[in-house]
């Protein structure tokens, strides 16, 4: 608690699973009250995740800064995101880019988790390399908050933008497009996903070319609200 980072001009690149497991391999990780702002960052190459947060008393801002090629690590069951946070971690981003992850582009799990972001770039997000599993731009789930504005998700996998287990979210003057099947079945490809329960505004949006269906809301009690919104050429699977 009360420890602060700030940095500017600032290269993470590489880092490696710890030997032990074969675990880890974080960017950049805030835990235990602590805080973390870098401005004109490079976050790439790293293992597991780019950036995390990971509990309600941490903060993590980036502005200017670009988070790529984040890989999972050898351990069997491992996962991977660009940017992460959970157990009530607070993450907001500001022209940032989430390019080339493995995984999840950007991830919210837990009660209080929750990202604010604008002026975002969400692309290419990559499936598990063996198993051919996610891919997903963005995904919000079991009770965390995300407010996106001025983005774009773009030619990600299976789902470019995905709010589920009770989870809620706005997403405003965006665009999703170019959403590709899920590697291992070929299947969905969706532009925007809700369900379990999910709250979800959508405001002044562009669907463009996503596969399978551009916004699907699925299971009782999910709700989406959608105003100003373009659908258009949404391809088989």
């Amino acid at each position: 608690a009360g420890s602060v980072v700030e940095a500017t001009a600032l290269l993470v690149d590489g880092t490696l699973p710890q030997q032990a497991d074969q675990d880890w391999g974080y960017g950049v990780a805030v835990a235990g009250g602590a805080q973390v702002k870098l401005f004109g960052a490079r976050l790439s190459a790293n293992h597991s995740r780019g950036a995390a947060v990971q509990d309600g008393k941490s903060t993590l801002k980036l502005q200017a800064v670009l988070v790529d090629n984040t890989q999972y690590p050898p351990v069997a069951g491992g996962s991977s995101a660009g940017i992460e946070a959970t157990m009530g971690g607070a993450v907001t981003l500001v022209e940032v880019r989430l390019s080339h992850n493995a995984g999840f582009g950007a991830y919210l799990d837990g009660m209080g988790s929750q990202l604010a972001g604008s002026a975002l770039l969400v692309d290419a997000t990559q499936p598990h390399p063996t198993l051919g599993t996610f891919g997903r731009g963005m995904q919000t789930q079991s009770g965390a908050q995300t407010v996106v504005s001025h983005a774009r998700m773009t030619a990600n996998h299976d789902a470019g933008f995905v709010v589920t287990t009770q989870a809620s979210a706005t997403l405003s003057d965006a665009v999703g497009d170019g959403t590709l099947p899920q590697a291992s079945d070929g299947r969905w490809g969706s532009g925007v996903h809700a369900g379990q329960g999910a709250t979800v505004v959508v405001r002044r949006v562009r669907l463009d070319g996503n596969t399978l269906v551009g916004l699907v809301s699925r299971g009782v009690g999910t709700l989406v609200t959608a105003r100003e919104i373009t659908v258009h050429a949404t391809q088989p699977q």
